[in-house]
């Protein structure tokens, strides 16, 4: 006769030390949002193009790549501390069957209330018509990694951005 394993119900300790456990980890993972300072709507000088921000998303900043074009852009990784947002288009492109996931790295600076600089720290895409951008297949994607996505380039392609409707813009 096979011993029978019986299996306490929870206590109060167990369940605590389980809430303590899951708010630490939740507490530990940051979410990614953009600036509050940059919301809104935008007109990249470089481009002409207007650029729309909100807490999760930017729309704009086209990037061509093979026979895609795609410019909606979801907020994958933020560091505060130096200004860098990492940005993933908001749907992968399948490209001859294969899932690509693309990357943008910029770098915010504020230039006045009305405007900021903005650079594209990547280095130039070829298959992307020399865009700065990072193109890696999603089985490669590495979640919170800004090193291996926001590989700095000597000649970043900086963008200045104005708030449309800001009195001094």
């Amino acid at each position: 006769m096979q011993p029978q394993t019986t299996i306490d119900p929870p206590t109060m300790k167990n369940c605590s030390i389980l809430l303590i456990m899951v708010l630490t980890i939740s507490s530990s993972v940051k979410g990614c949002a953009f600036p509050a300072q940059l919301s809104g709507t935008w007109t990249d000088k470089h481009t002409g193009k207007d650029v729309i921000i909100n807490s999760l998303h930017v729309n704009g900043w086209t990037v061509h790549l093979y026979n895609y074009r795609a410019s909606d852009w979801k907020c994958a990784f933020e560091d505060s501390e130096q200004n860098h947002l990492l940005l993933r288009l908001k749907e992968d492109l399948e490209i001859f069957g294969m899932k690509i996931a693309v990357f943008r790295c910029i770098q915010w600076k504020k230039l006045d209330n009305c405007s900021y600089e903005i650079t594209f720290v990547n280095k130039k895409e070829l298959g992307a018509r020399n865009d700065r951008v990072l193109a890696v297949f999603k089985q490669y994607v590495l979640q919170k990694n800004l090193t291996r996505y926001c590989s700095p380039s000597s000649d970043a392609k900086v963008h200045k951005i104005t708030k449309q409707g800001c009195k001094g813009a």
